[in-house]
């Protein structure tokens, strides 16, 4: 089940598998946690008269196929942003996806990207939220910046975290990571198609970069 470019750790009594695919796979529960597929990016781009291939969302879609194929969950949250704007034809690809794995339950986080009524969503037999609680976890798509004063944990994307790496001399390097602090988990987008966020973690902070298609540990180097 656990790749040798995944990692699996144990977080607040629960065992997750940190995905080379930047998604968590929730052992104890069977459940998958993605967030920020921005899917249909490239066909808004497009639109605009920008020429961004088709092909961004195609790999998306393949690697979320694959990563479902692999662990075959129960259930996928989606953490928010799984659409980026208005309804275009690359929608359809994901609708004819989902009907393939209706078995699934697939419950929707609503991001600031994902703009449409609920009904719009439901019509892709997704559940909608604002805000999901499934114990331990406390689902969101932005994870509230004040949290220690609360015991809830909260799980969420929307910044798409990075971490900066640097070398001797001038050698650098930038990558998406999965963040914990005592109250929150970000994850790193899931879309190809995004920019990142450059966090600033403290000692006390858990931090899993993504390098060469593995997920590492590192933190004792940080």
């Amino acid at each position: 089940m656990v790749r040798e470019h995944d990692l699996l750790i144990t977080f607040m009594d629960q065992e997750l598998v940190l995905t080379s695919e930047k998604a968590i796979y929730w052992k104890n529960e069977d459940d998958l946690i993605v967030t920020d597929l921005h899917l249909g990016k490239s066909g808004h781009f497009r639109k605009a008269g920008i020429p961004v291939s088709s092909q961004v969302n195609d790999e998306n879609l393949a690697r979320l196929e694959f990563i479902t194929s692999h662990f075959n969950p129960e259930t996928i949250y989606f953490l928010g942003d799984l659409f980026h704007s208005e309804m275009n034809i690359e929608w359809e690809d994901f609708e004819i996806w989902r009907d393939k794995k209706s078995s699934i339950s697939m419950k929707l986080v609503l991001g600031n990207h994902d703009f449409y009524a609920v009904p719009e969503y439901e019509k892709f037999n997704l559940e909608c939220f604002h805000q999901l609680e499934v114990y331990p976890f406390t689902f969101v798509h932005d994870v509230p910046i004040n949290e220690s004063d609360t015991n809830e944990l909260f799980v969420g994307g929307h910044i798409h975290p990075s971490i900066h790496f640097k070398g001797k001399g001038r050698q650098s390097i930038k990558t998406p990571c999965f963040f914990f602090s005592k109250n929150k988990i970000l994850l790193p987008a899931f879309g190809s198609f995004t920019g990142t966020h450059n966090i600033k973690p403290t000692k006390r902070d858990l931090v899993f970069p993504i390098i060469d298609g593995n997920v590492i540990d590192l933190n004792d180097l940080i």
